[in-house]
């Protein structure tokens, strides 16, 4: 900061210098003189105060400039898009007059500053069977670029947009593609993304623990329950199934499920997967749909109408015959 220079001492003293008269003068020249000193004298302060009141002007101005310039890099520095590196769970419901799921608990600042965390796990309640489905609202840039790396031939998911959502179920499913990331992310230029990574597999292991453990159980004695039954189904996955009307073993390509009821309210599992057909005119993917009913209590894994190939109790001759079949 740069000061006004003191100049007002050595003017005054300057002023204030004038050597006195002579013992000879008159009368009236010295009444004279004396009031011309006084004149001098009083211009002098007048211009002595002058000059302090525009050194405290200078002074007051340049504090305020610097008080507004440490305001702006506050500014700057925080509330940016993924700038606080953690995640905010938020619970949204159905709102009767927006007519439209809306978050109930927002930041004090208002849902925008949502954006300042790395993700937002988000549980939607829905407002016809009061259920629970988690997504993860993507604000990292680098989160959203991995996560459509490791999506990028999932049938039914998409990623589009510049801070997309995701189901955290299909989350379970990457768990091993982003500890790869992660554990692979050592140069100095990607500490950012480590970190990122790290956060968002650590809220998914935690997230689904008890899961691991049911899961871990279940599989061991080849059951799983209706509840699971995402869990069981990776995407991409070959699927054990039958064809209709002829019963015979086939083996189709897993691309997503979706939960269903019947007219009578019972609820059902309905897998969509794809497969290479042909009418004996053109050839082709084709799109088919097999229902797995609502069932009580824990289910051997390969009594269900479709279920992963690899948990056939006869996987080497199941694959056998159905490569002779093709």
């Amino acid at each position: 900061m740069s000061s006004a220079p003191d100049t007002s001492l050595p003017l005054a003293s300057h002023l204030l210098s004038t050597p006195p008269s002579s013992s000879g003068t008159s009368t009236i020249s010295d009444s004279g003189t004396s009031k011309t000193k006084n004149e001098e004298m009083a211009l002098a302060a007048r211009f002595i105060c002058a000059v302090e009141k525009i050194v405290e002007e200078r002074l007051s101005d340049n504090h305020q400039t610097e008080a507004g310039d440490a305001e702006a890099q506050g500014k700057t520095s925080h509330g940016g898009r993924a700038t606080t590196l953690a995640y905010r769970h938020v619970e949204e419901a159905w709102d009767d007059k927006a007519h439209k799921y809306k978050i109930v608990e927002a930041t004090q600042s208002g849902a925008g500053s949502l954006d300042q965390y790395v993700f937002v796990a988000r549980d939607r309640i829905d407002r016809t069977t009061q259920e629970k489905t988690t997504f993860i609202d993507i604000k990292s840039a680098i989160l959203r670029d991995v996560l459509r790396e490791g999506c990028r031939d999932f049938r039914g998911i998409s990623l589009a947009g510049d801070t997309p959502s995701i189901d955290l179920k299909v989350v379970f499913h990457l768990r091993s593609f982003l500890r790869c990331r992660r554990d692979t992310a050592v140069t100095a230029q990607d500490t950012l993304s480590q970190s990122h990574l790290r956060l968002l597999v650590a809220y998914v292991e935690a997230a689904f623990e008890s899961t691991d453990k049911q899961l871990c159980a279940l599989i061991q004695r080849n059951e799983i329950t209706y509840a699971l039954l995402w869990a069981l189904f990776e995407p991409n996955v070959k699927v054990f199934t039958t064809c209709p009307g002829t019963d015979a073993p086939r083996c189709v390509l897993y691309n997503h499920y979706e939960e269903r009821e019947e007219l009578d309210g019972s609820k059902f599992f309905r897998l969509e997967t794809r497969f290479l057909a042909t009418n004996g005119k053109f050839f082709g993917e084709s799109t088919t749909r097999t229902k797995i009913p609502f069932f009580q209590g824990a289910k051997r894994i390969d009594f269900l109408p479709a279920y992963p190939l690899h948990y056939h109790q006869d996987y080497d001759g199941i694959t056998q015959e159905l490569i002779e079949n093709g």
